[in-house]
C-alpha cells in the first residue's frame, strides 16, 4: 500500500514516464505503417511492372499473327484454284476435287489455321475444309460457318480478325476469322468470299506459356473484342459474370491505350492489367488475385506488427528505467527541502507535480517579496510627491532639515542649483471632456515618463509632478554650473513633439531661469503660471523661455483706438461679413501687441463693442441674434489663443449675418407668394396688369417687377401668360366649348395674340392642340 501511495505522489515521475512512451510508440506505428505501404505500393507497382511486359509482348504476337494471317488470306485469295472455286458457275468434277485438295493443302501447311470456308456468289455454293460438311449448295441446314455468318446479312469488315464460334468433332470453339472478297467497299450478297479461320489455342497458348515465365501465372488472360464481348480458349472457362459486370463498366469507359485497376468482384479483389491492340482494337486483359499478389506483404505486414508489441515491451521497461533516472535530482531537492514523500493534496491537486509545487513556493515568496518592495517604494512615492507639492506651493514653510533629509533621500546636494519647466496641456477642457479620470491619468503619466527620458541627458533622476491643467519638471543642474545647458530647450520641443505623436496632447512649456536657493521654487513655480498666460499671443503648443518673457510688451495702460471701434461698428452696420473679418484682424493685431495682463479686457472690449452695434441696428430678431452673442461670451473667454478667441468672433459675426439675410429672403419670398396669389385669383380679368398689381399692393410698379424678377427669373406679365395659358390647355383638353370662349374664360381679349402666345409658347395652335390630345 505504501509502495501505490508513493507512485500516485511522484507526478512528475509519471509525466517523464508516459512522455517517453508517447514518443516511443508512436514514432514505432509511424515507421512501422510507412514501412508497409511503402512494401505494397512498390509491389503493386512492379506487379504492374511486369504484367505491361507480358501484355506488350501478347500484342506484339497478336499483330504478328493478325498481318501474317492476312498475307495468308490475300495470297490464297489470289490463286487460281481458289480464284475458280470462287467464280467458276460450274465445274468438272476432277478438276472441282483438285481445287478443293488445294484448299485442304493451304490448311496443312499452315498449322495455326483451323479450317478454310469459300462462297461462290454465281453457284451459291459453300465449300469448306470442314469434314463434316465440304461443300453446301441450297442446304438450309449446314454446319458451314461461313454460311452461319453470312445467313446473319450484316456487314463485317475486311481482312480484320473476328472472333468466332466454330462447331467440330471435339464441339463448338472459339476461332479467330478473317475474311475477304473482291470489292473494295462494303460486303454485297451477290460478291463471294474466302474465309480463313484461325485457331484461339494457338494464341492463348502463346499467352499462358508467356504468363507461366512471369509472376502473372496465379492469373489467367483472355480478350475483349471491340463489341466488348470477351473469348478465351476453350479448355478455359469463360469469366466469372461478377468480373466480367465490373471489368465491363470500367472498361467501356477507358480512353488509355493501357491501364491497370483494382475491381471488388464477388471473389474478392482482383488485379486487372489491360492494353489495347491498335490493329483491331481489342483489350487484352490479364486479371489476377489481389491476395496472391500480396501475399508477401501481408506477411511483412503481420512481422512488423508483432515486432511492434515487442519494441513497445521494451520501451516501457527503457521509459521506466529513463524515468528513474531522471526523477534522482527532484527527488533529491525534496528531500532536502524537508518535504514528505506524500504532499498535500490540496497543494498538488490538477495537474501540479513537485516541480510544480517548488515552482509554487518560489512564485509565492517572490510574490510576498516584490508586495513588500512595491509597498516600500509606494510609501517612499506618497512621500516624495507630499513634500514635492509643499515645497511648490510653501517652500518657504519648509525647514531646512527638511530639505536636507529629502535631498539625502533622492542622493541630491543641498547647495544644487535647480531649474523649473512648466508645461501647459493646451486644450484642456476638450482633454477633460473627452477622456475618463483614468484616461486621463494614464495620458499624464506617460507623458512624465517621456519627460525623464528625453531630459535624462540634463538630470538622470528629474522631479515631475502632475497638476490639473499642467505638469511641473524640476530639473537639477550638474554640480558646478550655474546655467542649464544650451540643448535643453531642443529636449523640450522634443518633449512637445513625443507626446504629440504619440497622444494627440500639444503643450504649452515654459523654461524658468536656475536659482540655488530651495526657497525660492514657490515664486519661480507662480512666475512661469502668469508667464504662461504668453500662449494666448503665441497660440498652442509655444515655447516660452526667459529670453522671451523678460522683454515687456507695450505700456500698460495704453487704451484702445477709437479707430478700430468705429470702423468694426461700420462693418457690422453694412452687414459686409468681409469687411468685419478685416476689422476683426486689425483688432487682433493690436490686442497682440498689449502687455499680457491687458489681452482679456480688450478682448471683452470686443464683444461689447460688437453687442451694442448690433442692438443699435434695432434689426428684426434682434433678441435671436443677442441671445447667441451672450452664449458665444463666455467661451470666447475661455479660449487660449488668440486665434482662437477669432474663431469664435468670427462664428457670431456669420451667424448675425445669415439672420440679417434670412430677414431680407422672407419678406421678399412674402411679397413674390402675394404677387402670385393676386395673378391666380384675377387672371380671368384683360385688364390684369403689372401696375393694378402694385396699385393693390400700395408698391411702385418698377420696384415690384425688379423683386419679382429676381425671385422668380421672369417677369409679372410672363408669369400671368403661363397661369393663362395652363388653364386654357386644360380647358381645351377637359371641355367643349369653343377656342374663342376659352380664350375670354382666360384673360384674353385679343385672338391673334392669343393664338400667337399659344403657338410660341406650346408649339402648336390651340385647335392643333385639342385635335392632339382627344385624337
Amino acid at each position: 500500500m505504501g509502495l501505490i501511495e508513493l507512485y500516485r505522489s511522484r507526478n512528475y515521475f509519471k509525466r517523464i514516464f508516459y512522455t517517453t512512451i508517447l514518443l516511443i510508440v508512436p514514432l514505432l506505428l509511424i515507421f512501422c505503417s510507412v514501412l508497409y505501404i511503402f512494401s505494397r505500393n512498390t509491389a503493386l507497382e512492379l506487379q504492374q511492372q511486369s504484367n505491361n511486359k507480358v501484355l506488350s509482348q501478347i500484342n506484339y504476337n497478336i499483330d504478328n499473327l493478325n498481318e501474317m494471317v492476312t498475307n495468308l488470306t490475300v495470297s490464297t485469295f489470289n490463286d487460281r484454284d481458289i480464284i475458280s472455286l470462287l467464280n467458276s458457275p460450274s465445274l468438272d468434277m476432277f478438276q472441282f476435287y483438285n481445287k478443293l485438295e488445294k484448299m485442304d493443302r493451304v490448311l496443312i501447311s499452315n498449322p495455326y489455321l483451323s479450317s478454310i470456308a469459300i462462297y461462290n456468289s454465281s453457284n451459291k455454293c459453300y465449300y469448306s475444309t470442314a469434314f463434316r460438311s465440304p461443300i453446301s449448295c441450297g442446304v438450309k441446314e449446314s454446319n458451314n460457318i461461313l454460311k452461319a455468318f453470312l445467313s446473319e446479312n450484316r456487314t463485317f469488315p475486311k481482312l480484320t480478325l473476328l472472333p468466332m464460334t466454330e462447331e467440330d468433332g471435339a464441339g463448338k470453339g472459339s476461332v479467330l476469322s478473317l475474311l475477304i472478297y473482291s470489292s473494295a467497299g462494303d460486303y454485297t450478297p451477290n460478291q463471294s468470299v474466302l474465309m480463313l479461320n484461325v485457331k484461339s489455342s494457338w494464341m492463348f497458348d502463346n499467352i499462358r506459356m508467356i504468363n507461366e515465365l512471369t509472376d502473372a501465372g496465379s492469373g489467367y488472360a483472355f480478350i475483349v473484342d471491340s463489341q466488348g464481348k470477351p473469348f478465351s480458349p476453350r479448355e478455359q472457362a469463360a469469366p466469372d459474370d461478377s468480373i466480367m459486370e465490373e471489368l465491363d463498366g470500367r472498361l467501356h469507359n477507358i480512353e488509355a491505350p493501357s491501364g491497370s485497376f483494382i475491381a471488388r468482384t464477388e471473389q474478392g479483389k482482383q488485379i486487372v492489367n489491360y492494353l489495347t491492340s491498335k490493329v483491331n482494337g481489342w483489350k487484352i486483359v490479364i486479371v489476377q488475385p489481389y491476395d496472391a499478389v500480396f501475399g508477401k506483404i501481408n506477411a511483412l505486414g503481420t512481422f512488423s506488427l508483432a515486432a511492434l508489441l515487442l519494441f513497445v515491451v521494451i520501451s516501457l521497461l527503457v521509459a521506466a528505467i529513463a524515468s528513474m533516472k531522471l526523477y534522482k535530482p527532484v527527488g533529491r531537492l525534496m528531500n532536502q527541502l524537508n518535504l514528505p514523500p506524500t504532499l498535500d493534496r490540496e497543494r498538488m491537486s490538477g495537474s501540479r507535480d513537485e516541480l510544480g509545487y517548488l515552482s509554487y513556493v518560489y512564485e509565492d515568496m517572490q510574490t510576498t517579496m516584490s508586495v513588500l518592495r512595491h509597498d516600500s517604494e509606494a510609501n517612499r512615492d506618497v512621500r516624495r510627491h507630499y513634500f514635492l507639492k509643499r515645497w511648490l506651493l510653501d517652500s518657504r514653510g519648509i525647514s531646512g532639515d527638511e530639505y536636507e533629509d529629502y535631498c539625502r533621500e533622492r542622493g541630491l546636494d543641498a547647495g544644487s542649483t535647480f531649474v523649473l519647466c512648466l508645461l501647459k496641456i493646451d486644450d484642456y477642457v476638450k482633454f477633460r471632456d473627452s477622456r475618463n479620470e483614468l484616461e486621463q491619468k494614464l495620458v499624464k503619466f506617460a507623458a512624465t515618463n517621456i519627460m525623464k527620458e528625453i531630459v535624462a541627458s540634463h538630470d538622470a533622476d528629474p522631479e515631475v509632478e502632475m497638476a490639473t491643467d499642467h505638469l511641473v519638471l524640476l530639473l537639477r543642474l550638474p554640480q558646478g554650473e550655474e546655467q542649464p545647458a544650451p540643448g535643453l530647450i531642443d529636449r523640450l520641443k522634443l518633449i512637445q513633439d513625443t507626446v504629440s505623436g504619440y497622444y494627440k496632447l500639444t503643450l504649452t512649456v515654459v523654461a524658468g531661469q536656475p536659482f540655488n536657493d530651495y526657497r525660492q521654487l514657490t515664486g519661480q513655480y507662480e512666475r512661469l503660471q502668469f508667464y504662461s498666460l504668453h500662449r494666448m499671443i503665441l497660440g498652442k503648443q509655444a515655447m516660452i523661455t526667459p529670453d522671451l518673457y523678460a522683454v515687456e510688451a507695450a505700456e500698460a495702460n495704453e487704451p484702445i483706438p477709437l479707430d478700430l471701434d468705429r470702423r468694426l461698428a461700420e462693418s457690422i452696420r453694412s452687414n459686409d461679413l468681409a469687411a468685419m473679418k478685416a476689422r476683426l484682424d486689425d483688432w487682433i493685431g493690436w490686442v497682440k501687441g498689449l502687455h499680457i495682463e491687458h489681452i482679456d479686457f480688450a478682448v471683452l472690449q470686443i464683444v461689447v463693442v460688437i453687442h451694442q452695434t448690433i442692438r443699435e441696428l434695432n434689426i428684426q430678431h434682434v433678441q435671436t441674434v443677442m441671445s447667441k452673442l451672450k452664449r458665444y461670451t463666455n467661451q470666447i473667454l475661455e479660449q487660449e489663443t488668440l486665434e482662437d478667441i477669432r474663431s469664435q468672433i468670427e462664428l457670431v459675426l456669420e451667424e448675425m449675418v445669415n439672420e440679417r439675410n434670412d430677414v431680407k429672403t422672407d419678406k421678399q419670398s412674402f411679397l413674390v407668394d402675394a404677387v402670385k396669389e393676386i395673378i391666380q385669383l384675377n387672371y380671368t380679368d384683360p385688364n390684369l396688369s403689372l401696375q393694378g398689381i402694385a396699385a393693390i399692393m400700395k408698391m411702385s410698379p418698377a420696384y415690384l417687377g425688379r423683386h419679382f424678377r429676381s425671385s422668380e427669373s421672369l417677369s409679372v406679365a410672363d408669369y400671368m401668360n403661363q397661369v393663362r395659358l395652363s388653364v386654357a390647355m386644360q380647358l381645351l383638353e377637359q371641355g367643349e366649348d369653343s377656342v374663342l370662349e376659352i380664350m375670354h374664360k382666360v384673360g384674353y381679349s385679343s385672338e391673334s395674340n392669343f393664338f400667337k402666345l399659344f403657338k410660341k409658347n406650346i408649339g402648336m395652335t390651340p385647335g392643333e392642340y385639342r385635335l392632339a390630345r382627344k385624337g
